[in-house]
């Protein structure tokens, strides 16, 4: 959770932003279902938080994938 956290870059953007963003995608991924739908639901807080789209343009469809198939694989 990184809700209260003041990034030094400003708010959505930044390395360390960045690695937390990719590594909750990553999360989406993981073998066992509860951290697989975890990641997902925290995404949401990340998308919420930028302000442009450019940067997570390549993994949209990863994370379109993922929150379909937790959510239709396992209702």
């Amino acid at each position: 959770m990184f809700a209260d956290i003041k990034f030094r870059e400003g708010r959505g953007v930044g390395a360390t932003f960045e690695a937390m963003f990719r590594a909750t995608v990553n999360a989406m991924q993981d073998s066992e279902l509860p951290v697989r739908v975890d990641a997902c639901m925290a995404v949401r807080m990340f998308v919420d938080a930028i302000e442009e789209i450019e940067p997570i343009k390549p993994v949209v469809p990863q994370i379109l994938h993922s929150v379909l198939k937790v959510r239709f694989v396992y209702p």
